[in-house]
């Protein structure tokens, strides 16, 4: 998101709120993002479980690089379409 730094638990936790909010009628949301994201993710969930575990979307969190996923994507789907 832009001018969001993650820098703080109040950044992470306005970014996952944002993306619940555009995203309410799923029912599971993957959400990624670097180590510190991550961590302040997960402390957010742990404080909050109510929120984010008993309401949808249901928030699971991911570690991972977008990139190397659609790299990945990429290659089998050119494997696929042999």
């Amino acid at each position: 998101m832009f001018d969001v730094l993650q820098s703080s638990y109040a950044d992470v936790e306005h970014e996952l709120n944002v993306m619940r909010n555009v995203f309410i009628k799923e029912s599971v949301l993957f959400v990624a993002g670097d180590g510190l994201a991550l961590m302040r993710l997960n402390h957010l969930l742990a404080a909050k479980p109510e929120l984010y575990f008993d309401s949808a979307p249901f928030i699971i969190p991911v570690q991972g690089v977008y990139t190397s996923l659609t790299a990945r994507a990429r290659r089998r789907l050119a494997y696929l379409d042999r």
